[in-house]
């Protein structure tokens, strides 16, 4: 082989290298900020329901008072982790008396 042949076939190598070298990096970049999005999704769930975990929650039901009476009772609970504060219901249609 001659001077000029070893010289053009290190061209064509370090021109390939470099070709896929660059296509390696932009892969691994695409990747990456894949990954990083869906950190950010995991992060942010796991930040919600923490949030939710933390948070009061209040029900209202109506039971009766001893199990088989017809008298019923309005049951206000908090089954949440944390205290309720100023919590305030509405009944829609109001309550009748009879």
């Amino acid at each position: 082989m001659s001077d000029a042949s070893v010289q053009i076939a290190t061209v064509v190598i370090s021109v390939a290298a470099l070709v896929f070298s660059t296509t390696a990096a932009f892969w691994a970049l695409v990747y990456n900020r894949r990954q990083a999005r869906a950190v950010a999704r995991a992060n942010a769930l796991t930040e919600k329901a923490q949030r939710e975990q933390a948070e009061p929650y209040v029900i209202v039901d109506i039971r009766p008072r001893i199990p088989g009476s017809s008298l019923l009772v309005l049951v206000i609970e908090n089954i949440g982790q944390t205290l309720a504060r100023n919590v305030c219901i509405s009944v829609s249609p109001p309550l009748q008396t009879t």
